[in-house]
């Protein structure tokens, strides 16, 4: 990893910097630009569906109203809940 992190920091990409570092694993992704009627039972069972989606099993979704946004944390390979940072 730290190889590649190297070599993407020597080479520009049109003219830019480029800079990489490593970063936490995580069970949680950020849904944005979600519409009022969306609820976070819909979400979880969109996220839920590997048909829809490919996802995994969902253990919470936090809706971030005045963001028009959610949290959906997912149970890990280890079946715990990554839950908002705790």
């Amino acid at each position: 990893m730290e190889s590649l992190i190297k070599r993407i920091a020597a080479r520009p990409l049109l003219g830019a910097s480029v800079s990489a570092e490593r970063v936490r694993a995580t069970t949680e992704i950020l849904v944005q630009k979600i519409g009022p009627k969306i609820s976070a039972d819909l979400l979880e069972m969109y996220f839920e569906s590997h048909r829809r989606s490919g996802g995994g099993a969902v253990c919470a979704v936090q809706l971030l109203t005045d963001k028009a946004a959610a949290i959906v944390s997912f149970i890990d390979h280890q079946g715990k809940c990554g839950c908002f940072g705790q």
